[in-house]
């Protein structure tokens, strides 16, 4: 790709011996678990750089020509109204967050586990090999093609700290000590119930019909869900402990969408970031678009709500989180 030879013969040493200076704000938590709604809300503070959906679907175009990139494929989004698969009703948004792995396998990296969703039949080696990492030779490739893309965004964001937003790194908070030892990390959890019916839909009407090259059972679906929830959940019950005293902040899902700015409040004091009003006030904007967003309606099953209970019974304790009713249909964020 002739963008790709540009990008090796010009930028390759500017990216190389750039240094991230500030330690990456790390978002972690299972998927469909309102990663995402913080991440945005975090990176309406505009001191913060991130990962953009431009990066993501046109890694080399936007890393040398966002602007020109940006408007152009946001004009053609906007004319043809194309939604964000991710969320059903929403206009795709080219500068909304996007995540690390689903940004390296756009610039066809194979260290990461975003190739599970492409073979879901191999999820699980995707997710042992670049998240448990086998061996050092391992673990030592992968964090080299990470750190190149992070440096990649450092330098679009003119050096700015980074929110980072990416599910897998739930199960990999030692590996990124081990690189940034003063990062901070933002653990966000939601109801498990709620969970296991959100991640159904991603994968029924998102990764198996947009991603997946391979066919998978209803059964071979359920116990991917069930089998990596509880892989990230208890590595990071593991690992946390690793954190430094003042640089984790656990917050509940339910808190969050209740009230917002007093969560993301409460993540600024207890990480010593500081704000100011113009912090509130871009967050309560941002919070005015999310607005649009509709939700999905399921109709809970009592026999899928007891394979959850058998299945993730440790986390719904331990969060005390209560079994959702099953004569109404719930109105779930996915």
């Amino acid at each position: 790709m002739p963008q790709k030879i540009v990008e090796l013969i010009i930028f390759s040493k500017k990216i190389d011996s750039t240094q991230i200076i500030k330690p990456p704000l790390f978002i972690i938590g299972h998927y469909r678990s309102g990663t995402t709604l913080l991440q945005k809300l975090l990176t309406s503070d505009h001191r913060f750089g991130y990962i953009k959906y431009v990066d993501v679907f046109c890694p080399i175009p936007a890393f040398l020509f966002e602007d020109t990139t940006r408007r152009l494929l946001q004009l053609l989004i906007n004319v043809f109204k194309i939604k964000n698969i991710f969320f059903n009703n929403m206009i795709l948004r080219l500068d909304d967050p996007g995540e690390e792995d689903l940004y390296m396998i756009s610039g066809s990296s194979q260290y990461t586990v975003a190739w599970g969703f492409m073979f879901p039949k191999a999820i699980a080696k995707y997710y042992g090999e670049w998240t448990d990492f086998v061996n050092n030779k391992k673990k030592e490739k992968w964090e080299r093609a990470y750190l190149y893309y992070l440096k990649r965004i450092t330098i679009k964001n003119n050096g700015k700290q980074l929110i980072l937003k990416n599910p897998p790194n739930t199960a990999r908070v030692k590996y990124l000590l081990e690189m940034f030892p003063d990062a901070k990390f933002i653990f966000v959890y939601r109801n498990p119930y709620r969970v296991f019916y959100s991640m159904q839909n991603l994968w029924e009407n998102v990764i198996e019909k947009h991603f997946s090259l391979q066919k998978i059972s209803e059964h071979k679906r359920s116990e991917i869900i069930f089998n990596l929830y509880l892989k990230k959940m208890h590595q990071f019950e593991k690992d946390k402990e690793l954190i430094p005293r003042g640089n984790l902040i656990e917050i509940k899902y339910e808190d969050l969408e209740k009230n917002p700015t007093k969560e993301v409040e409460r993540i600024y004091t207890t990480l010593n970031i500081p704000s100011s009003d113009n912090t509130i006030d871009s967050i309560k904007q941002r919070l005015e678009l999310e607005k649009k967003y509709s939700k999905f309606k399921y109709q809970y099953q009592d026999k899928t709500l007891d394979i959850v209970n058998e299945k993730w019974e440790y986390f719904i304790n331990k969060w005390n989180y209560s079994r959702p009713e099953t004569k109404t249909k719930k109105e779930v964020h996915i």
